[in-house]
């Protein structure tokens, strides 16, 4: 299964409007979830890459991969519904956890928070 904009959207907009009660050692709650999603990268925007959604907080993305990519790379969401836009996002870390397989945290950019208002 496929992770849709309209479903990221929704996950993005509770998280962001629900407080956090009690001791929470992360900054943003996350929620858990393992669904594919393509993103798009320079110098190969013609060639979407599927990744792994991991888990979603209010300001990025967990997921596993198998390419390696560089803190601070720009890449771009691109959704299984055809007619949304992609969301741009910038890689916080990439860690190699396995022989072909990486994880790697998305930082959702500032643009991307017009498309959660």
């Amino acid at each position: 299964m496929e992770l849709t904009k309209e479903v990221l959207t929704e996950i993005v907009k509770s998280l962001r409007s629900n407080a956090r009660a009690g001791v929470e050692k992360r900054g943003q709650p996350r929620v858990g979830m393992r669904l594919k999603i393509h993103m798009l990268r320079r110098p190969f925007l013609d060639k979407p890459i599927c990744i792994w959604v991991r888990d979603v907080s209010a300001g990025g993305i967990g997921a596993l991969c198998d390419q390696t990519f560089e803190p601070k790379e720009n890449i771009k969401l691109v959704f299984a519904d055809a007619d949304a836009d992609p969301v741009p996002c910038t890689v916080t870390y990439c860690r190699r956890v396995g022989a072909s397989q990486f994880q790697i945290g998305l930082k959702f950019d500032a643009e991307a928070d017009a498309v959660f208002a």
